[in-house]
C-alpha cells in the first residue's frame, strides 16, 4: 500500500505494510492484512531466505530533488547484518529528458536471516537521507513485494558481517578489494570453513556441490561535507579453485550510484546494493 517515507532528519523510519497475500504457509508464518500488516511472524527458530523489493517514487516534482533511500530488513527491531540496500532518485523536471527525470526506483535485497527464537517479528523499513529538498517520497505498492522461504534445519549455512573502517576509508577506487570478516567468529561445518587467522576474506567450500552465495555492501555518509560528488560502488565474487588461481566471476555483480549535494542540502550520502551467485 502507499506509505510516505520519513527522512533521517526526524530520526524515524517507515515499516512497509503488506496489504495483500499471494501465498502464505500458516505453519511457518503469521501475517495479517488488517492488523499490523507490516509485521511477518517467523513461527519457529531457524534460517530463512528473505527477498524484498520495495518500489519508490517521488510524489512532488521539482528541480534537483535528490533522495537517497535505505531499505532495512529488521528482526525484532534490530537490523539484520547484510540486509540493508539503497536506491538513489533524482527528479530534475516534470518531463523526461528535461534535465534528468528519475522519480521512480526500487530497493532490493536478498539475505539469510536466522531467527533464534520462535515467533520473531520481521519487518522491512524505509528511510531517506534528508528532507532538505522538500520532496514527498512514497512506497509504490505496485512494485513492492516480499518473499520468505523457511530453510530446512538440516541445511548447512554460513553468514558473515564486516567491521571495516568507517565511511569509505577502506574502499580502493583503483582495484577491487577483498572484504574482511575478521571480527566474525570462526565457522566450521561439513560445507563451509571460515578461519580469520588463515584468511580474513575467504570462505572455504568443503564440498563439490552447488551453493548459493549472497553478498551485500552498505556505505554510510561516504563523502565529506561540500558535496557534488558522484560515486559508483560495485561488488562481486571471486573464486579460487583448489590448486588454481583466483579469478573474479563474470556474473553475480551488484552496484549502486549516488550523487551527493552536501550535508543538509539534498544529502545523498549512503550507498548499498546486493548480489547473488550460484557456484
Amino acid at each position: 500500500t502507499t506509505a510516505l517515507i520519513p527522512s533521517n532528519d526526524t530520526g524515524t523510519s517507515r515499516a512497509v505494510p503488506y496489504n495483500s497475500q499471494d501465498e502464505i504457509d500458516a505453519t511457518s508464518f503469521g501475517h495479517s492484512t488488517a492488523t499490523d500488516p507490516e509485521q511477518i511472524t517467523l513461527k519457529s527458530a531457524g534460517h530463512y531466505l528473505v527477498l524484498a523489493n520495495t518500489g519508490i517514487h517521488i510524489l512532488t516534482k521539482g528541480a534537483n530533488r535528490r533522495n537517497c533511500l535505505s531499505q532495512r530488513i529488521k528482526l525484532d527491531g534490530t537490523s539484520v547484518v547484510g540486509g540493508e540496500t539503497v536506491v538513489y532518485l533524482r527528479n530534475s523536471s516534470g518531463a523526461d529528458g528535461a534535465g534528468g527525470l528519475c522519480d521512480e526506483g526500487s530497493a532490493s535485497v536478498g539475505v539469510l536471516v536466522e531467527a533464534t527464537a520462535a515467533n520473531s517479528i520481521l519487518t522491512v523499513e524505509m528511510q531517506r537521507d534528508s528532507s532538505a529538498d522538500n520532496s514527498v517520497v512514497s512506497v509504490d505498492h505496485t512494485r513492492t513485494g516480499l518473499a520468505i522461504v523457511k530453510l530446512p534445519s538440516y541445511g548447512e549455512y554460513i553468514s558473515l558481517g564486516e567491521s571495516g573502517a568507517s565511511n569509505n576509508a577502506d574502499i580502493n577506487t583503483a582495484t577491487a578489494d577483498s572484504r574482511s570478516f575478521a571480527s566474525q567468529t570462526n565457522v566450521s561445518n561439513p560445507s563451509f570453513t571460515y578461519a580469520s587467522a588463515t584468511s580474513a576474506s575467504q570462505v572455504v567450500v568443503n564440498k563439490a556441490e552447488d551453493f548459493l552465495f549472497l553478498g551485500s555492501h552498505q556505505v554510510e555518509d561516504y563523502d565529506t561535507p561540500g558535496g557534488g560528488i558522484r560515486t559508483t560502488i560495485r561488488q562481486g565474487f571471486q573464486q579460487t579453485p583448489s590448486g588454481g588461481s583466483a579469478a573474479a566471476l563474470t556474473y553475480g555483480e551488484g552496484g549502486a550510484y549516488n550523487r551527493d549535494q552536501g550535508a543538509g542540502n539534498q544529502a545523498s550520502r549512503d550507498s548499498g546494493s546486493w548480489a547473488a551467485a550460484v557456484l
